[in-house]
């Protein structure tokens, strides 16, 4: 695995009144290996497993196939923050990004296998399906925001609200069995609304913060066993698009220093989550 990253940025983010920023990054991964099928393997060498003999001749035992995942993503961003008053404080901030992926593999071992079993009474022979060459790509393009206010009531409290907007890319699943044209998925997208209060008290010995937010998903990336009539288990295991769903949440923070010693701190999270569009082909005949 080899990674490159390079990011440049140039603003001001310390000045009173008006503070600013600009910059870009690109961002690359390249990912090789070689795979060897196991089972292939245990199922070709003799003795290893003698009720599987009759089998052995129907087995042919594939060389490593060599895989690979590339990734680029390249983007550039903006922040600004303006002070409407002394206590008052706006932020506007946005990135557009742009992400490819390419998943691949030259044959020679992994491909499609299945097996039956060798034992009785199911004594069928293993079937091992050497795949051809195959690349899969993704290519996504996003905006994501956020904006916020932050109110400085007093030297010990702020008060601040935000809205924001965040993506994980789609891709290619590698866990997608048999059908690896059948990994592709989609972006999935969040929209988080919160408003909080960060406090402090005896002189910044004592914290209290609380936090309350609305998560809003779209196409949110779930694993889940697909049905697949080609693979020998029935069912494929992938990466798919829920609909949407949501989370309400709420977080609590205290933390007290009795002593420059000690320090005790306590936090709390509830969240109450549910997927709101969810619709899967089943895998069970109930």
């Amino acid at each position: 695995t080899e990674q490159f990253n390079q990011e440049v940025r140039i603003g001001d983010l310390k000045s009173d009144g008006l503070r600013w920023s600009v910059g870009g990054q690109y961002w690359q991964e390249r990912v090789e290996q070689l795979n060897n099928n196991l089972i292939s393997l245990m199922f070709g060498i003799p003795g290893l497993l003698p009720s599987a003999a009759h089998n052995i001749s129907q087995v042919a035992i594939p060389p490593a196939s060599r895989e690979f995942r590339d990734t680029d993503h390249w983007s550039v961003y903006g922040i600004v923050e303006y002070d409407i008053s002394d206590q008052l404080t706006a932020t506007v901030e946005a990135r557009y990004s742009d992400e490819s992926l390419e998943v691949g593999y030259v044959a020679g071992g992994r491909g499609a296998v299945g097996f039956v079993a060798p034992f009785p009474p199911f004594n069928a022979p293993v079937q091992v399906n050497v795949g051809a060459d195959a690349v899969l790509q993704s290519t996504d393009d996003f905006f994501t925001p956020r904006f916020a206010l932050e109110y400085q009531a007093t030297d010990t409290n702020l008060l601040y609200a935000s809205v924001s907007k965040g993506v994980k890319p789609g891709g290619v699943s590698t866990i997608a069995g048999t059908a690896p044209g059948n990994g592709r998925f989609f972006p999935e997208e969040l929209w988080n609304y919160e408003i909080g209060s960060k406090n402090t008290f005896a002189d910044g010995r004592a914290v209290a913060n609380v936090t309350g937010f609305y998560m809003d998903y779209s196409g949110k990336q779930v694993t889940l066993l697909e049905p697949n009539p080609d693979n020998a288990q029935g069912n494929d295991l992938v990466v798919r698009n829920a609909g949407s769903a949501r989370v309400y949440g709420l977080e609590v923070e205290l933390a007290v220093n009795p002593t420059d010693e000690l320090n005790l701190s306590l936090g709390y999270t509830y969240l109450d989550s549910k997927y709101t569009d969810f619709v899967v082909t089943t895998t069970s005949a109930l």
